[in-house]
């Protein structure tokens, strides 16, 4: 038997569809992944969810997808600020620094991560530290964000200035006043 001699063509066109029909389908598994995280989330499994999340992101920035890369990010996020809120109701302010750092790496637009890693850093009292990251708050374009974290600057002084002027009751001395006002001018 003779073989064609577009037979080698034919054989390289058919691979070459093949390769073609199989590549929607790898490309479509970080959406499958996507899904799979909601499904999860859904169920309660957050920790997993956001490993899924996470997964997905780094699919579609594979595939040059922003809008679902964006999407699972700041799901990721999202959960982040769950647990990390949790944690922090919970006076766990360890362990919600950690997840309010991790969804500040996913996405440090979502500054309700920023402000409360602030907040938990000022319960743990490192104040310079939560100073620090509301200060970087004041640098951002979201009005809300900035309004917060002025908020919790101003709030933070104004206690200052309160324990320095009530530290001795009703005898306040000159220097308790000193203290204060050193506190407002910060």
């Amino acid at each position: 038997m003779q073989l064609s001699p577009f037979a080698p063509m034919r054989a390289f066109i058919a691979l070459v569809l093949v390769a073609a029909l199989a590549q929607p389908a790898v490309s479509q598994a970080y959406k499958e992944t996507f899904n799979t995280g909601i499904e999860t989330a859904r169920a309660g499994n957050l920790d997993e969810a956001r490993g899924l999340f996470m997964q997905a992101a780094s699919g579609a920035d594979a595939e040059s997808d922003a809008a679902v890369a964006r999407r699972a990010r700041d799901l990721a996020t999202k959960i982040d600020y769950k647990l990390g809120k949790s944690a922090f109701d919970n006076e766990n302010y360890e362990v919600a620094i950690s997840y309010f750092d991790r969804g500040i790496g996913a996405d440090a637009s979502y500054t309700n991560n920023q402000h409360m890693k602030g907040l938990a850093l000022k319960r743990l009292d490192r104040i310079e530290e939560a100073m620090a990251v509301w200060s970087a708050l004041l640098e951002n374009s979201d009005r809300a964000a900035v309004n917060r974290a002025s908020d919790a600057i101003r709030d933070h002084y104004h206690f200052a200035a309160s324990t320095a002027i009530s530290r001795n009751g009703a005898a306040a001395t000159e220097e308790d006043a000193s203290d204060a006002l050193a506190a407002l001018e910060t």
